[in-house]
Formats: C-alpha cells, sequence, structure tokens
C-alpha cells in the first residue's frame, strides 16, 4: 500500500510530480491526491517512514497537522515535513520540518531526503 515516502500536497500535480523526482533517485515513494484519501491510506501503512504534506487541503478535509498526528497514532516514529504558508509555521513546531510556500518542488524534495537519511 503507502510507500516509503508519501506526498499530499494540496496541488495533486506537485505531488505526482514530487513522487516522480524521489523515484527517479530511487527511494520508494507515491503521491495520493488528498488529504481524506491519505488518512484512509495510511491507516494501513506498514512501512510508511515520511509524510510530506501541505498545511492546508481545504475545506472539509483533514488539514497536513491532523494527518500527520493521525498517522503516527499507528506510526509514532513517523517524520512530517510540511509545507504551508510562512505565518502557520508556528503550528509545526515539534512535529516536523516546515517549508514556506511557495517552494520549489525540488526543494521539499531535497529536504525530505535530508531527513530520511539523519
Amino acid at each position: 500500500m503507502p510507500a516509503r515516502i508519501v506526498v499530499v500536497l494540496d496541488e495533486p500535480a506537485a505531488a505526482s510530480q514530487a513522487a516522480a523526482l524521489f523515484q527517479a533517485q530511487g527511494y520508494d515513494a507515491m503521491s495520493l491526491p488528498e488529504s481524506l484519501t491519505a488518512l484512509e491510506a495510511l491507516s494501513g501503512a506498514t512501512h510508511v517512514e515520511l509524510l510530506v504534506t501541505s498545511l492546508n487541503h481545504g475545506p472539509g478535509k483533514p488539514n497536513g497537522i491532523s494527518l500527520v498526528l493521525m498517522t503516527r497514532q499507528r506510526r509514532p516514529g513517523l517524520k512530517a515535513l510540511f509545507v504551508g504558508d510562512e505565518s502557520m509555521e508556528r503550528h509545526t513546531n515539534g512535529l516536523g520540518a516546515f517549508l514556506a510556500a511557495p517552494v520549489r518542488i525540488e526543494d521539499v524534495v531535497s529536504a525530505a531526503i535530508l531527513m530520511l537519511d539523519r
């Protein structure tokens, strides 16, 4: 089911591009189109190590912080990389790394790989 790296961004095309860049570098990665789909897929995940997620996924959908916290109930060691508005960074303190949007997908992938390799 989910891969070692799961990417759930508010722009599904950007998430797909990020997953493709991870795969091109030899990482097991997948993108999911939105946070509700991700929550369902991650509930049964057995080997996901890193979740790359937007902070905001739109009205009526779990935000990135909720997605990480709910996934960590089953996967306490899950690493998280959040992408979002700079004003929201304080909400991610202690939960994972943060990149302020707008950000290049290549920079997201580089930051995530550094997190995995630590």
